[in-house]
């Protein structure tokens, strides 16, 4: 039996993420975290949710909390074959990533998208590649799914000339309790925000004055949306040949937040990164300026050769609930071989992207709405 651990796992993305590969496969899911008692709390909350009445003693017993005591991860990840790190460990991700390498465990994240974390992890993935391990990351919304969705497409195309995913994250934050490691994480992402695309078949930055008004439906209308760069849109050209143009495009949170919030917690992280002082002035903006409807919307909108211009639109009522899911689909994808593959996979170039936009259907059910425009 496939033995699955969840970083994280008493989370609100872990949790749920736990819950799904659970209920979808009969591989053993490991709960992992700190709190034992929440840990347990979860597990008991995902029996009851997945209808133990009908299950076999034997599949409750598929699910287990262990708690990582005293730093002793390997212990508690000792006979996994998959380790799925929904924690926010970017301040010790070195030392993560390698008790996952020497527990001879394969690698799936949802960790954000920066510098630092692609470079700490392409250095040791080389030593996974060597002892035939898999490092899968960015498997979240971001990063994740706009190279999934770019490459769902392309084959509509004679030639897939040029693509844009545009997103918006539109949540009551009031609602959600951040630790002070998802605090860093938070200030981790401002300070390394970078305005990149690919345009006329090469990278250029672009300036912050480079924004363009994205219509994201009648519920949610037109928001002004800026470039974000993104690991798996720099493979996306090599991965669809003939690709010109290739972005992501974000939408801000509030006004006030993006126009007085975020540029002094940018400055703030940059000249006192240690006071954390730019972490809170964001937590705070971020749970005092939000304002209904609350949802998570993606469009994409593609042109090419052989094709009418394609619009694509998926809408979720819970950004972490869509997180959930996409990381959940590509955990069913490595459970039926086709994910294992030494080394590092940005996870949006890796899986199969028909597959995965099946199953994250199945998984979100009526919460989750695709429409497309051909």
């Amino acid at each position: 039996m496939t033995r699955i651990a969840v970083l994280g796992g008493s989370g609100v993305a872990g949790k749920r993420i736990a819950e799904i590969v659970f209920q979808y496969s009969d591989a053993e899911v490991v709960l992992l975290g700190r709190n034992y008692e929440k840990l347990q709390a979860a597990r008991e909350a995902i029996l009851q949710k997945s209808d133990t009445a009908q299950l076999a003693p034997s599949n409750s017993q598929r699910l287990v909390a262990v708690q990582v005591g005293n730093n002793r991860l390997d212990s508690a990840i000792a006979g996994s074959d998959l380790v799925v790190v929904a924690a926010p460990v970017l301040n010790q991700l070195e030392y993560v990533a390698d008790t996952v390498l020497k527990a001879g465990a394969d690698w799936l994240d949802i960790l954000i998208d920066t510098e630092s974390k692609q470079r700490i992890l392409s250095e040791i993935a080389v030593r996974y590649a060597k002892t035939d391990q898999a490092m899968i990351v960015g498997a979240g919304i971001h990063p994740g799914m706009p190279a999934v969705l770019a490459r769902a497409v392309a084959d509509k195309f004679q030639s897939l000339r040029s693509v844009q995913i545009s997103l918006l994250l539109a949540a009551n934050w009031s609602a959600y309790e951040f630790s002070v490691e998802t605090g860093k994480e938070f200030g981790r992402e401002i300070a390394d925000f970078r305005t990149e695309g690919w345009k006329d078949g090469r990278w250029r930055r672009f300036s912050w004055s480079s924004y363009e008004s994205i219509d994201f439906g009648s519920v949610f209308g037109k928001r002004l949306c800026v470039p974000m760069a993104m690991t798996e849109i720099h493979e996306l050209p090599q991965a669809i040949p003939g690709l010109r143009d290739a972005r992501v495009m974000i939408a801000g949170f509030h006004p006030v937040v993006d126009y007085v919030v975020m540029p002094l917690s940018y400055i703030l992280q940059k000249i006192r990164p240690l006071t954390g002082l730019g972490l809170t002035l964001f937590e705070v903006g971020l749970k005092t300026f939000h304002r209904p409807p609350y949802g998570t919307v993606m469009v994409l909108e593609a042109s090419g050769d052989g094709h009418d211009r394609i619009r694509m639109s998926i809408t979720h009522s819970d950004a972490y609930e869509l997180t959930s899911a996409a990381a959940a689909a590509t955990v069913l994808q490595y459970l039926n071989g086709t994910l294992h593959k030494p080394g590092l996979q940005q996870a949006g170039i890796a899986i199969d992207p028909q597959l995965f936009l099946s199953d994250l259907k199945q998984i979100a059910g009526s919460a989750m709405t695709i429409e497309s425009h051909e």
